[in-house]
């Protein structure tokens, strides 16, 4: 242990964002450390951990992966869109086999074994989609930026907004959108509702903690959209629109094929950002049945404990025929480490011992200057504003927000969607044109600044302060 202490500290880690998960979701991050065959460069991950829900990894392995991958786009342009839509494809196939009814009652305890260690090993596939992407959005930020400013002069931060702003409809907009066609309906069945939720209630799982939205939300939503009179058709010209938009922009770019083609890269590689994590969440509800089986042989009164345990834990647990430790499950609740290297070997901590590997990387992590005032990021999407700041470090936190303030988050999620319609502007410390707070802001249209690093450290609730996304910078007024 005082080794892995003594290790974790002396590594330079970089944080990429803070979400509460369960154990059983760490699949994500061991994912990533697996080689998937037929990829030309090795792209495993090691050093990749979830500490008290801030998902980081070494900084030095994620350089050598930035630099591979660049390397590779550069010589095979076309590379990452293929990537993606082979992500595509094996996910359309995963859910014709996740979608067959299985009796899971009738099966033993190895048989559910094998079932769940299926369902895990197909998620291990997906480690390259989560990782590769994000190896390059600094390289296609820049790239763009660059080319853009070349060719459009004061024009670049517009034609770079139209390149980044995905064509395809993100979930979020494919729900709203969905719903909206609901408030246009005379009449709104149970059964219209119920097959909403079905489609839809999923986004609620970001937490992969079996939550999925009741039917009771999407009638709160109804009425709401029908109070706004919020117009589907106003929104569908918008999207017309932006296409048409980027239609021009790789018209104005088609004497450069790698231009051209980042373009389209980094527009898909946006949409994909969201999607590549979705398919986890959605994933959950083919395998709910599952979990309910196993917790039950597992002797859990609430089936989504069993997610509090790793996947092989509970193949485990069920090929010997043992119960669950309820009091590991308890302290794993209240905070845990995992720790993964490379081909998804890991450990896990919880209690008096994950406190102490927690503070050994909290001690990694760089200080905050006493009379910060003024930081700088990176505008997602352009605008000038000046409110009230409020600072969420939950989603439980998340009512003290009001029309017209300023949000200060580490980062958000599709569960923040409700709220960011309320606030004047976004401030995130994760950064990044694939982070969820730049997609969104787009989106929705508000005025954002991301990856400030440290923005919920330097400002309080009730901050006066101004937001100029223009330039990328956040500062304290008065």
């Amino acid at each position: 242990m005082p080794d892995l202490k003594e290790q974790i500290r002396k590594i330079n880690w970089h944080v990429f964002h803070k979400r509460p998960r369960s154990v059983f979701f760490q699949l994500l991050l061991s994912a990533a450390s697996v080689q998937k065959p037929g990829i030309p460069f090795d792209h495993r991950i090691e050093h990749f951990g979830n500490f008290f829900s801030y998902i980081a990894l070494d900084e030095s392995a994620k350089s050598r992966l930035c630099d591979t991958t660049i390397k590779h786009l550069q010589n095979e342009p076309d590379f990452l869109l293929k990537l993606m839509e082979c992500a595509y494809r094996e996910h359309a196939e995963y859910i014709t086999l996740w979608g067959k009814k299985q009796d899971y009652p009738v099966m033993s305890n190895e048989q559910l074994a094998d079932a769940l260690a299926a369902y895990a090993k197909h998620m291990l596939q997906f480690g390259i989609y989560v990782a590769l992407p994000l190896m390059v959005e600094d390289y296609l930020e820049q790239t763009l930026m660059d080319a853009f400013t070349k060719r459009f002069g004061s024009d670049a931060q517009k034609w770079f907004g139209i390149a980044v702003d995905p064509v395809k409809d993100a979930t979020v907009l494919q729900e709203e959108l969905a719903l909206l066609a609901l408030a246009e309906k005379k009449t709104v069945t149970e059964q219209d509702l119920a097959q909403h939720a079905e489609r839809f209630s999923w986004m609620a799982n970001v937490s992969f903690t079996e939550d999925y939205y009741p039917i009771s939300y999407y009638k709160a939503r109804l009425e709401e959209l029908r109070k706004k009179k919020t117009s589907r058709g106003q929104i569908d010209a918008q999207r017309e629109q932006h296409r048409k938009s980027f239609a021009e922009l790789l018209k104005r770019c088609s004497d450069d094929s790698y231009l051209a083609t980042m373009i389209k890269t980094a527009n898909e590689a946006v949409y994909f950002r969201s999607y590549r994590t979705e398919l986890w969440y959605s994933s959950a509800r083919y395998f709910t049945p599952l979990f309910k089986e196993i917790a039950k042989r597992l002797g859990l009164a609430d089936y989504k404990d069993v997610l509090w345990l790793y996947w092989d834990e509970s193949v485990d647990l069920l090929n010997k025929g043992k119960p669950a430790d309820t009091a590991l499950i308890a302290e794993r609740k209240k905070g845990y480490i995992y720790f993964c290297d490379h081909d998804g070997e890991y450990r896990i901590w919880q209690g008096k011992e994950a406190q102490e590997i927690f503070e050994a990387f909290q001690k990694a992590q760089s200080a905050v200057p006493a009379d910060a005032k003024e930081l700088k990021g990176s505008g997602a999407y352009p605008g000038k504003v000046k409110g009230k700041a409020v600072v969420v470090n939950s989603l439980d936190e998340v009512g003290k927000v009001h029309d017209g303030d300023i949000l200060i988050v580490h980062a958000t999620n599709v569960n923040f969607v409700p709220t960011l319609k309320k606030v004047s502007a976004i401030v995130t410390e994760e950064g990044g044109i694939l982070s969820h707070a730049a997609i969104i802001s787009r989106e929705l249209r508000i005025p954002a600044v991301i990856g400030t690093k440290i923005a919920t450290k330097v400002f309080k609730d009730g901050d006066f302060i101004e937001v100029d996304a223009e330039k990328g910078m956040v500062k304290k007024l008065g």
